[in-house]
């Protein structure tokens, strides 16, 4: 018999073969099974290539590829076992049947690729073989294979005495793919790498929060300053209003309405010459735009004819008959959403105007800058009036 002859060509195991060889598809397989079933297929279709191997290279490359796809199936048996072991039972019979048919089908394939390496292992031999539930079957199958032995010596076979033989000494230890300890060096060379990309990641993510900090502790005091220079230069040029020999007159620019960005509501004269909030627009929410030095400017009521400001008590009124320092406001943005400051609110230091909508009135509150970021947002519109 030649060296590449396949032992499931000869005549006295051909019907041994046919009779154990899994199938190459297996059909109504439960879904828990379905991997395991895909990698003893993968497994079966392998060992038909190491069959048809013709040079040494060619099933050496191939019994690699073989041992791998066999690793992969006994994983795959596992991972199902261990699912069913852990269960509470709600798995059928016919998914047990094909967990030990598969089992089984698996330790036929490896004692083929190990004829067709010119070694015999057992059933009993396989490492992570059938269950105590598959002894049955497997018992079977070990008949099967010691009366096909007891044929091939009643025909005076030498093969399978020595096959016999074999098989009663211990398999040797696997040989160490070449290609996977490449694998697994490249692996560990690129974890190292990765580690100290991670590092430099966490290095760049700690600095770009201190940036992060730095920038907002300068939008800070960038804001602190940009306050403090708009509240001394209010005061410089109230100090040159008051010192100068010509006095500045105002300059008219338009009838507005100044209404409160969160409740809709507009600001307007009371009957008694005082500031409050009310709902509708009307005669009494128009008031004379008025500008003089710097973004000073003051508001003159178009029902009265008085100046919006604070009374000596330090209420906030419209009674004035002149266009005094008490009247002078300052508005620190856009029209459409501004806050408003009486400045001479705070000893010169001003506040900011803040409405209380259950009431309908409004305040003078503090000049600070936690009191500007607090303040109420104003819209200040022409109107036609």
């Amino acid at each position: 018999r030649s060296r590449d002859r396949s032992p499931y060509a000869d005549p006295a195991s051909g019907a041994l073969a046919s009779r154990l060889h899994p199938p190459t598809v297996y059909e109504n397989v439960p879904g828990i099974c379905q991997q395991a079933a895909q990698a003893v297929q993968n497994y079966n279709a392998n060992l038909f290539v190491l069959e048809a191997c013709e040079s040494d290279d060619q099933r050496q490359t191939c019994a690699l590829i073989c041992d791998n796809m066999f690793q992969v199936a006994t994983r795959q048996l596992k991972s199902v076992k261990n699912r069913i072991k852990h269960s509470d039972g709600t798995f059928d019979k016919d998914v047990v049947k094909m967990i030990e048919r598969l089992s089984t089908d698996l330790a036929t394939l490896r004692n083929k690729q190990l004829d067709l390496q010119k070694l015999t292992l057992t059933v009993d031999d396989i490492p992570s073989g059938p269950s105590a539930a598959q002894q049955p079957r497997d018992e079977e199958t070990n008949k099967l294979f010691k009366g096909a032995r007891r044929t091939d010596a009643g025909a005076g076979s030498n093969k399978t005495r020595s096959a016999t033989a074999s098989a009663s000494q211990p398999v040797p230890p696997a040989k160490i793919d070449p290609v996977m300890q490449q694998q697994d060096d490249h692996l560990n060379f690129m974890a190292h790498h990765l580690g100290e990309l991670g590092a430099i990641a966490q290095n760049l993510n700690q600095s770009l929060t201190d940036q992060n900090r730095t920038l907002e502790s300068l939008d800070n005091r960038s804001e602190t300053v940009m306050f403090k220079t708009k509240m001394v230069t209010r005061r410089a040029d109230r100090i040159i209003q008051k010192n100068s020999w010509a006095k500045t007159k105002p300059e008219f620019v338009s009838n507005v309405s100044v209404r409160h960005v969160a409740t809709g509501k507009y600001l307007a004269v009371s009957v008694s010459n005082g500031l409050t909030l009310s709902d509708k627009l009307n005669e009494t929410c128009i008031f004379g735009y008025w500008k003089r030095q710097g973004g000073i400017f003051g508001m003159q009521s178009r029902y009265s004819r008085k100046w919006a400001g604070q009374s000596l008590l330090g209420k906030l009124s419209c009674n004035a008959n002149a266009f005094g320092r008490r009247e002078e406001w300052d508005a620190d943005g856009e029209w459409s959403e501004t806050s408003l400051l009486c400045a001479s609110a705070g000893w010169g230091n001003g506040g900011y105007l803040l409405a209380t909508p259950d009431r309908d009135t409004v305040v003078v509150g503090g000049g600070g800058l936690v009191d500007k970021k607090q303040a109420d947002q104003w819209c200040i519109a022409e109107t036609g009036a």
